[in-house]
């Protein structure tokens, strides 16, 4: 604002901030901020019959109605918003999202790809990796995994969803070497050495479970959570006594969480 000649003089940018649409976005967005989405999303229809062609608006409603739980209104104004602007990165990830809350695997992969390569956010990595392996794209799923093998570092989860996605692709040897490669590069690491022992056990290949308690029980003598997985073995071939000896020095041991506890007496019932 100028003054010219004792007058208030208010320039072109300035009268054109001022229109209806903008004051109407602006107390609509405000009303959002705070919580107040009934109001909001009243405001922010108004605004759309002002301006039809505000993607802004029609992400804003799918925020909404997501909150209010009508999804296919989410799903209709997050279509809208990317169709209006489809190179943003955010209504791109919007939609990839509510694809993969939809169960719409592949269309989810689909938009999670044209984002993934700049992506930071873990979340949506992750996402995207379950997306992937959902929708049946293995190799690639195993790809994304190794990603976040290197920014995370190595876990038993990891190494387990990489050796089941290479049986499934037909290299059941590469699924055998990451457990190879995660327990030597980790020798020390009972946790580790456990959780891969549990999966051999919940995947029926008692034999490999047992050794690798065994040699669980060789790093830590006292390890109850080795005891607890040689109780199961024991179990499983119905050799009770042995079973109940094991199984009595794991629940003294201080290694074992209460719940591995309870999930072992739920099989006894």
């Amino acid at each position: 604002m100028s003054c010219k000649g004792g007058k208030d003089v208010v320039s072109e940018k300035d009268s054109k901030l001022n229109t209806p649409f903008r004051n109407t976005f602006h107390d609509a967005l405000t009303l959002k901020m705070i919580g107040r989405y009934d109001t909001a999303a009243v405001l922010f229809e108004q605004c759309l019959v002002l301006d039809p062609t505000s993607h802004a608006c029609h992400a804003a409603l799918s925020d909404i109605y997501e909150s209010f739980g009508e999804t296919d209104k989410a799903f209709e104004n997050a279509q809208m918003a990317y169709e209006m602007a489809p190179s943003n990165p955010f209504y791109i990830k919007r939609l990839a999202q509510i694809y993969y809350d939809r169960e719409d695997f592949t269309k989810s992969v689909e938009f999670y790809e044209k984002v993934i390569e700049k992506e930071k956010n873990l979340k949506i990595k992750f996402t995207f990796t379950d997306a992937l392996i959902r929708s049946g794209d293995y190799k690639r799923g195993i790809e994304m995994i190794d990603e976040l093998e290197v920014e995370l570092g190595q876990s038993p989860q990891f190494a387990l969803t990489k050796r089941d996605l290479y049986i499934e692709i037909g290299e059941p040897e590469k699924g055998e070497a990451e457990i190879t490669t995660l327990l030597n590069d980790n020798p020390g690491n009972l946790e580790f050495h456990h959780a891969v022992a549990d999966y051999y056990l919940n995947t029926n290949q008692s034999e490999k479970a047992e050794q690798l308690a065994e040699k669980m029980k060789t790093m830590n003598a006292a390890s109850g959570l080795a005891f607890m997985i040689t109780a199961d073995v024991h179990l499983r071939d119905q050799e009770f006594d042995e079973a109940f000896v094991d199984l009595e020095t794991a629940f003294m041991a201080e290694d074992v969480p209460v719940n591995e506890k309870s999930k072992f007496l739920q099989k006894l019932m």
